[in-house]
């Protein structure tokens, strides 16, 4: 999952550095390319995304790290990059914003994965 992470961070600096204020929808669709990579490669889902949704829904040990290490980071960039292309926005909003369309997003991978697959809840 790292090197998602960093496709993800990168995608979002590259554009930061192109434009002094990105629009909202170059921002979002890095964040989809960076996304939709993984679910083009069945041999991840096999692996590192099963294991990952598994441990973020747990309170263990290893929830912590994935939060810390993979999700923040992410999200953290997400959210200043976002303030800077829309600084209307409250930052109080700013993680319900990004948070949501993370999940839709994953939603729609792991809908995808199912369907093609027949692993999995196909909702």
């Amino acid at each position: 999952m790292a090197p998602k992470r960093d496709r993800i961070i990168s995608s979002l600096e590259e554009l930061r550095a192109r434009s002094e204020t990105p629009d909202l929808e170059a921002i979002i669709r890095a964040v989809i390319d960076a996304h939709i990579r993984d679910t083009l490669d069945p041999s991840h889902w096999e692996t590192s995304l099963r294991l990952f949704a598994r441990e973020a829904h747990t309170q263990g040990h290893a929830s912590g790290i994935l939060q810390a290490e993979l999700i923040q980071p992410v999200q953290r960039i997400m959210m200043e990059i976002l303030a800077e292309a829309r600084p209307d926005i409250l930052p109080r909003r700013m993680g319900w914003i990004v948070m949501s369309a993370i999940g839709q997003l994953l939603f729609f991978m792991m809908r995808w994965y199912a369907r093609r697959t027949g692993l999995g809840v196909d909702v």
